[in-house]
């Protein structure tokens, strides 16, 4: 996505200075990455990467280059820290799960601290 971010602006540059033929390469450059990201997007969900930015890149104007740094990719990075996150809930309730169970084996107990989970995540100060 820092790829794209980077390119956009500088093809941004490239259609404002009217070096078409730059912006031009340049697009070829966004879409190659756009593609790599919609592969490693398909790998984990169905459909199309969650915002304009293929339709932007292909029309390739000045202001589409803007509306990708403006909120495409904003809205792209959003809806990975959603499933990041969630993915993380998730481990975090497994590990949980994990930890209060009690051991199938004798443990030493020597120099451990009891800690009380419902405080420890609990969301009030």
């Amino acid at each position: 996505m820092r790829d794209i971010a980077l390119k956009s602006m500088d093809a941004m540059e490239a259609l404002n200075t009217k070096n078409t033929g730059s912006a031009i390469g340049i697009n070829a450059y966004i879409w190659t990455t756009y593609n790599q990201l919609q592969t490693l997007w398909n790998k984990k969900f169905k459909g199309q990467i969650p915002s304009g930015l293929g339709r932007h890149i292909a029309f390739g104007s000045a202001r589409d280059y803007s509306d990708i740094l403006r909120s495409d990719l904003p809205a792209l990075e959003e809806a990975i820290e959603v499933v990041l996150f969630s993915a993380n809930e998730k481990r975090t309730i497994l590990a949980l799960k994990t930890f209060s169970t009690k051991p199938s084996c004798k443990v030493a107990t020597d120099n451990i601290v009891t800690v009380n989970f419902a405080t420890l995540f609990s969301t009030q100060s």
